[in-house]
């Protein structure tokens, strides 16, 4: 298990680095500076999904907020073969979940779909990047995104343990309503 890293999703990240009352930068470094993690992103979230957010592209370019592409986990044919199918079914699996509950639904996955491009809306970052956490071992996902422990179920409890803004604010010994918002 690599203890020492978290995987962060958009949304967590957009929530600190839209703090107007200060610096958000540093206090993006000081939030992970105090935990104790090395927080890291997917390179699909990276390349799709951050690219409105100047403070989160100097938080990568500073590589504070390091990014994880494909090939530090997907080392072959196989391994890209068995990462697509998992992309595939979890997003399925999700929006089965959403008709089930009645929530707004996205598009299918199509065979001819690339997994790699972007598909806006479809919850595609916390997808790539839980399955990059279980394929690093990495065992915290940080995301604000209500969907995302939907899709982290998909594994064994215990393996990936998602916590949203609040919640790792209560370990910081922080009210997020008033620091984070």
């Amino acid at each position: 298990m690599d203890e020492l890293r978290v995987v962060l999703d958009t949304d967590f990240i957009n929530r600190i680095t839209s703090y107007e009352d200060g610096d958000p930068q540093g206090l993006f470094c000081r939030i992970f500076h105090t935990l104790r993690k090395k927080p890291v992103v997917h390179q699909y979230v990276a390349e799709h999904e951050l690219t409105h957010n100047s403070v989160a592209k100097a938080l990568m370019q500073s590589r504070f907020l390091e990014v994880i592409p494909y090939s530090a986990f997907l080392k072959d044919e196989l391994a890209w073969e068995l990462y697509e199918k998992n992309v595939r079914d979890m997003h399925n699996k999700l929006l089965g979940f959403r008709i089930d509950m009645g929530k707004s639904v996205f598009a299918e996955l199509r065979p001819e779909d690339d997994i790699t491009a972007r598909h806006a809306q479809m919850s595609f970052g916390e997808i790539h990047s839980i399955l990059m956490a279980v394929e690093l071992g990495i065992p915290l996902f940080y995301s604000n995104d209500a969907d995302a422990k939907v899709v982290a179920s998909r594994y064994p409890r215990g393996r990936l343990k998602v916590l949203n803004l609040e919640a790792v604010s209560e370990q910081l010994d922080v009210d997020s309503s008033e620091v984070l918002l």
